[in-house]
């Protein structure tokens, strides 16, 4: 056997068997030769190797016997299915443990920003964002303008009209996230506005991005102004709840948005910028929006935005 042409490998290592008294075991294929001989100990092999030893003595060094060494066969069949269920196990635990942690990053939206390498945008990529963005890019800002950014909540009402201020411009696009903020932030500042609003991180939450890192988007966005205009006063608004029926079965809560505020809340201590709590008027008992407030549990009516404007009209009008 060990002279033929065939692949021969060696299965056990000489003293892997020191109480059968098997000295060395080479194998090809499912054939195997033993070189040794019987020992006492032979029955602790036969425990060992699952009650199925064939133990056969070698006379003569060179003497070579090709036998089928059933045990060792038998051995790895009956030991296919504990192997399988063990792996079957571990790759449920790995999956379980990898969607976890998706989640927790983001759920889908992360794992296909990190498989493509490009930032999620969601909705920016729609025909109504890409309107939006085209007609503010054709719409001047003037140094000294007081600028709002947000999503629909924000695009929604006519602050100029509230404020009786023709100063004041609405830059807020329906479903806008942080990362679109982001891709217009710079020709915004550019224009030197005197205030900016920010309202920021619901509609990030809804596709599914992490509440730290929609907290440094929105911390660049503070920084990626101050580089354009150092003078212009920032001002971050806290973002409101939903009706709890709206969100049923969501992976977020309106407990989350009370995590993003505070989050958002440390952004603008640690960058001197101003934190504006409108969301605290606007938030019943139980933490979701207050009925009189919406009609759709999601955006603001008439009197949520006059609570709302009430809230912000010092900070407006300050100078």
């Amino acid at each position: 056997l060990l002279q033929s042409r065939a692949p021969v490998s060696r299965y056990a290592s000489p003293g892997e068997f020191p109480e059968a008294g098997v000295a060395c075991i080479f194998r090809r294929g499912r054939s195997y030769i033993l070189f040794g001989s019987p020992a006492p100990g032979a029955d602790r092999l036969d425990h060992r190797l699952g009650g199925r030893a064939f133990l056969y003595q070698v006379s003569g060094g060179d003497q070579q016997i090709d036998v089928n060494i059933r045990l060792i066969y038998h051995m790895k069949r009956d030991m296919v299915l504990p192997i399988f269920i063990a792996s079957l196990a571990l790759n449920v635990l790995f999956a379980a443990a990898g969607a976890v942690f998706v989640y927790r990053k983001g759920g889908i939206g992360y794992l296909i920003e990190k498989v493509t390498g490009t930032e999620r945008t969601t909705a920016q990529d729609t025909v109504t964002f890409s309107t939006m963005r085209s007609i503010y890019d054709v719409l001047d800002i003037a140094q000294g303008d007081i600028v709002f950014i947000g999503n629909s909540i924000t695009a929604n009402c006519p602050w100029h009209e509230i404020f009786d201020n023709c100063r004041i411009r609405n830059r807020g696009i329906g479903a806008e996230s942080t990362i679109g903020a982001l891709k217009r932030i710079d020709s915004i500042a550019r224009a030197r506005p005197s205030k900016l609003f920010l309202q920021l991180g619901r509609s990030d939450i809804v596709y599914g991005a992490p509440i730290p890192r929609i907290a440094e988007n929105v911390r660049a966005l503070v920084t990626r102004t101050r580089e354009f205009s150092p003078e212009t006063q920032i001002y971050i608004q806290s973002e409101i709840p939903w009706f709890d029926r709206v969100i049923e079965g969501r992976p977020f809560s309106n407990e989350t948005i009370v995590e993003l505020n505070e989050a958002l809340r440390v952004v603008a201590e640690k960058e001197n910028a101003e934190w504006i709590d409108v969301a605290t008027q606007l938030t019943a008992a139980d933490g979701q929006l207050r009925e009189e407030y919406s009609f759709d549990g999601v955006h603001p009516n008439g009197r949520g935005y006059e609570v709302w404007a009430e809230g912000i009209v010092g900070y407006v009008r300050q100078r």
